[in-house]
């Protein structure tokens, strides 16, 4: 209600300043003094237009559909339409051959604009209230959802978040420009290279393997109040405990020491589901990057496994992990993308610090309420996609893919629903590679005790494995094939489906 009366306030002042700018304009004699104010007669333009290249902007540069753009072309239509009629009849003569302009009332011309001026300005005020009430209640129900994903409070003493702090700043320190192309991938791991990185990492590992060792993670963050530029600030810390425990677990791998090997593998694990505590979508997927590099490291391993009880030290792993760390993620991302909104309509934080609050509430009702509707429609669809097996999601996905390619409203859900769907990829990627090792880990004993892998998969169940890992492309086993050479090939049939 309030939003089309302030198209209509806003229309009626646009009319009556053009009139009285005509109105005076004719009833000067000199013609510069006519041409000025007919100049001045454009000024009431400047808002239907501004509305409308605003609108077209967001319609076609960005893509987002909504009802602002029709709003602003049936502005800018009817103010034209208005001009053109206002400007002839004040042009027309009568018997006397006089303007009619000259009869209009200038006064209460200029007296009825100001009262549509002030009129429009109570509006956008009542609506700035309304605008700050909408918007403090659903950053309430923002921090309410965040608040209910969050992992539970622990001591410090027990949370290994401030073992990864204090790793990485040891890191830091004892870094040298060299240490940026020591990586985990493609590596050498008998080079002196890596083994001096290692020996100027010993302390940052130690506390690195501190932090993995325990049983809880709690990422320290304002869950009452997400801000995604805070939380970005904490996954340097984790980046850096994944690289050292891969390096060093691929080296000790190399040089025989099997038993250390196995257990940073089963600490590179631990750290990917612990940086899954974190309240949003980018914990998840940097713990579905982790978890795939575990898994990669993990295959070396386990391959240079010669005894029981250096496998013992290798527990499998999980298979539910990550189903459920992403399902929590995505409640976060909510709670986080809510509180978004709410920070670029108010110009708070470092993603809208520069939108002043008026404008934000003009934005408000013209964009973000709408926008809203559609981010939490696709977010929870995702929600409920991500809780089917991949395999059985594929028509669920397309249609979410459909609907975002149509941009039916959604300036976040523009830019956040292509990495949803991404997000899912990725997940059942990490979940074929962690079912990949369970299958690996199994077929290490098997060797073992055969001293050899087995030519056939079946031969692991039910004496290895209770039952075969499933492929989450395609919903069958996990593919095994014994190459020419006695190595064992574990692998899934990936996107296409093909084997």
């Amino acid at each position: 209600m309030s939003y089309g009366l302030l198209w209509i306030e806003t229309l009626l002042a646009c009319l009556l300043f053009l009139t009285a700018a005509i109105t005076f304009g004719l009833r000067r004699k000199t013609r510069i003094a006519r041409v000025l104010f007919a100049l001045v007669a454009l000024l009431p333009l400047l808002p239907p237009a501004a509305a409308v290249v605003f609108a077209s902007i967001t319609r076609f540069a960005v893509g987002v559909r909504n009802d602002t753009f029709l709003w602003a072309i049936l502005l800018l239509a009817c103010y034209l339409g208005g001009a053109i009629t206002i400007r002839t009849f004040a042009r027309q003569r009568d018997a006397a051959g006089v303007h009619r302009a000259f009869s209009w009332p200038l006064a209460r011309i200029v007296t009825a604009w100001l009262v549509a001026v002030s009129l429009t300005a109570m509006t956008v005020w009542n609506l700035d209230l309304q605008a700050q009430v909408e918007i403090q209640a659903l950053r309430a129900e923002a921090g309410a959802l965040a608040l209910s994903a969050a992992p539970p409070p622990i001591p410090d003493s027990a949370n290994a978040s401030f073992g990864y702090q204090k790793a990485h700043d040891c890191f830091v320190a004892a870094t040298i420009p060299a240490d940026k192309d020591v990586e985990y991938r493609d590596l050498d791991p008998r080079s002196p290279e890596v083994k001096a990185f290692l020996l100027r990492q010993q302390k940052t590992l130690e506390l690195v393997r501190q932090a993995a060792d325990m049983p809880e993670c709690r990422i320290e963050f304002d869950y009452a109040r997400p801000d995604m530029a805070k939380l970005l600030e904490e996954w340097p810390k984790f980046r850096t405990g994944v690289r050292l425990l891969a390096i060093a677990a691929k080296a000790e791998a190399a040089s025989g020491e099997v038993n250390l090997a196995v257990a940073d593998c089963r600490r590179l694990y631990s750290l990917a589901e612990q940086v899954g505590s974190a309240p949003a979508l980018i914990g998840g997927l940097v713990t579905i990057a982790d978890d795939s590099r575990a898994s990669s490291i993990a295959s070396l391993v386990l391959g240079a496994v010669s005894t029981q009880s250096e496998l013992d030290q290798f527990p499998s792993p999980d298979l539910d992990v990550l189903p459920r760390t992403f399902a929590r993620s995505l409640r976060s991302e909510e709670a986080l993308g809510l509180a978004l909104y709410c920070d670029m309509v108010t110009g708070e934080g470092v993603f809208a610090a520069d939108i002043s609050p008026l404008v934000g509430s003009v934005m408000w009702f013209g964009y973000f309420r709408d926008d809203i509707v559609v981010y939490r429609r696709h977010l929870q669809r995702v929600q409920r996609v991500a809780e089917e097996p991949y395999y059985e999601a594929s028509t669920e996905r397309q249609q979410l893919n459909d609907s975002y390619s149509q941009r039916n409203g959604g300036i976040l859900a523009a830019q956040i629903v292509p990495s949803l769907l991404n997000s899912l990829r990725a997940m059942a990627d990490a979940q074929a590679l962690r079912s990949a090792v369970v299958m690996a880990r199994a077929a290490t004993r098997y060797r073992l005790d055969h001293g050899d892998y087995p030519a056939f998969a079946e031969l692991l169940v039910p004496a290895y494995a209770e039952a075969f890992p499933v492929d989450p492309f395609d919903g069958k086993p996990l593919r095994l094939k014994k190459r020419p050479d006695g190595s064992l090939a574990i692998y899934s049939v990936g996107h296409d489906g093909k084997d």
